[in-house]
């Protein structure tokens, strides 16, 4: 009984993390998808030094974060499901 209990926890955790995963995924595209509209639109004046200089370091901030989770959350899942597996 408390080896099933473990066993649904751990895949509760797992689910958790997959949807953490999928949501990092999600974001990340829509940022480069909204990025990239603001180019093509001219939203952001690619002769403003100023704001070509600000939507690079927003856009290192924000992809770094999210690489950085989503190799986070991955790592963490591979964990989870390696102790699914043990029991």
């Amino acid at each position: 009984m408390r080896r099933a209990l473990r066993k649904n926890l751990l895949d509760l955790q797992y689910t958790t993390q997959l949807q953490h995963f999928s949501t990092t995924i999600i974001l990340l595209f829509t940022f480069l998808i909204r990025i990239a509209v603001a180019l093509l639109t001219g939203q952001v004046d690619m002769k403003d030094s100023l704001q070509v200089f600000l939507l690079a370091i927003m856009s290192a901030v924000v992809l770094g974060v999210m690489t950085t989770l989503l190799l986070w959350f991955k790592e963490r899942m591979q964990e989870t499901a390696a102790e699914i597996e043990r029991l």
